[in-house]
């Protein structure tokens, strides 16, 4: 759980602290007060990133050259420091005041994450889906982001080969030894995505019919781009393909996965009510996921009630309290020893009466 973040010249805070309860934490404040700049901070030691810019250093406080973020995470009854130094040119990650790749920020402290862009996880870009798959694997496997990040370098190479050899710069015999690679790479990646869709597929119907209030099924599927039982057979069929573009056409780059009712895609024309609770089961069955003997992930949600009805906000309390069809009763809100929520709020009186009397408030100025 996070125990205290310092802020220093990151977005609207040239200094600034807040510590948490390891219950659950009401941040309130008007648009513009840095409400969402103190959760995607703490997010950024799950998913090694902020979330809403293309590069960290966008987030350091206008006419500043250094950004820096400093958090106690308390984990297993032990404490453990984590900062992060953002300039212009680069970023420096320590743990316990020793220096790491800045990959290994992802899953120093499990979260889940949700925000008001949490609904395009159903209908939104395929990049947006397998970037969730991937994070949330990374969170528990060290070792996906490791091949991930190895998968994208050799896929950059093919490509670049790719490009050669249309110019007749470079042999087509020269793609082999980057199939053998990108195929290794690539086998591993979808493994671990399968296992996790095969794993979500036992919970998320059940979670779904909760907060809809209604029967209906929902499950997920995995839209792979090629046959991974002959990966290299279908890298071999596409070079013609590839060479002309310049693009490697199909592996776990391309890949996606669907929201279905039925034999329904969400995308193809349910409401944005439906939408969003798809994607909000889907956020709960990442909590599901993530949590094990050893670990239960930090709720971070970001004006998440603002775009629900009271009914249903009522609905996502009793599933985030340990409902009947939420698997782990323990991550309940407000019990001892339980799961830690930190949330934000425009308006206090759209957070349920139950969250707001039984969390820590903290109050931002505009």
């Amino acid at each position: 759980m996070f125990q205290k973040i310092l802020l220093q010249n990151i977005r609207v805070f040239e200094k600034a602290s807040f510590e948490f309860d390891k219950g659950v934490n009401l941040i309130v404040g008007p648009n513009g007060s840095g409400k969402t700049t103190v959760l995607e901070s703490l997010a950024l030691f799950s998913f090694g990133r902020f979330q809403s810019v293309e590069k960290d250093q966008m987030a350091i406080r206008l006419g500043e050259e250094v950004g820096r973020i400093e958090a106690t995470i308390i984990q297993e009854q032990s404490s453990r420091q984590v900062e992060l130094s953002m300039t212009p040119t680069g970023r420096t990650m320590k743990i316990d005041s020793k220096k790491l790749p800045a990959s290994q920020m992802v899953g120093v402290q499990r979260s889940v994450l949700f925000n008001p862009e949490t609904i395009n996880l159903v209908s939104g870009a395929p990049q947006l889906r397998r970037r969730e798959l991937d994070l949330t694997i990374a969170q528990k496997h060290t070792t996906h982001i490791k091949i991930l990040l190895e998968y994208r370098q050799i896929l950059r190479q093919r490509n670049e080969l790719l490009k050669r050899i249309a110019l007749d710069f470079s042999d087509l015999g020269e793609l082999d030894f980057w199939d053998r690679q990108l195929s290794e790479h690539a086998l591993g990646i979808v493994r671990e995505r399968k296992a996790f869709i095969k794993q979500a597929n036992f919970r998320i119907g059940a979670v779904y019919k909760e907060l809809l209030g209604h029967d209906r099924a929902l499950s997920l599927r995995y839209l792979k781009s090629a046959d991974y039982g002959d990966f290299l057979g279908a890298l071999k069929h596409k070079r013609g393909y590839d060479i002309k573009s310049g693009l490697t056409s199909v592996g776990p780059h391309r890949d996606d996965f669907c929201f279905e009712t039925g034999s329904f895609k969400l995308e193809e024309g349910a409401s944005r009510g439906e939408q969003r609770l798809a994607a909000f089961a889907f956020k709960l069955i990442e909590r599901d996921y993530l949590t094990d003997e050893k670990h239960i992930p930090v709720l971070l949600m970001d004006d998440v009630f603002s775009e629900l009805d009271s009914s249903r906000r009522d609905m996502v309390v009793e599933v985030l309290d340990g409902g009947p069809s939420t698997a782990l009763p323990s991550a309940s809100l407000g019990a001892s020893g339980t799961g830690q929520i930190i949330l934000t709020a425009t308006d206090e009186k759209v957070v349920p009466s139950m969250i707001r009397e039984r969390g820590k408030v903290i109050k931002l100025q505009g």
